[in-house]
């Protein structure tokens, strides 16, 4: 029973090492390629205009609509 479970041991890394290495499983750390500050805030702040822009596009135009 020991012996088997000394082979078990070594077999279950590896196969653990494969299937990561396949599905690219995401691991928490430090990113591999930092993303300047600068391409951040354009980035957050075009997703952020972009999702407000009809918002205010209607509130600013609801004069405008017929009654």
């Amino acid at each position: 029973m020991f012996g088997l479970s000394k082979l078990a041991q070594p077999l279950a890394r590896q196969s653990l090492q494969v299937i990561s290495k396949r599905t690219n499983i995401a691991v928490n750390g430090p990113p591999e390629v930092r993303m300047p500050k600068w391409k951040q805030l354009l980035i957050g702040g075009s997703v952020c205009g972009s999702t407000l822009i009809i918002p205010i596009w209607v509130l600013y135009d609801l004069k405008n609509l017929p009654r």
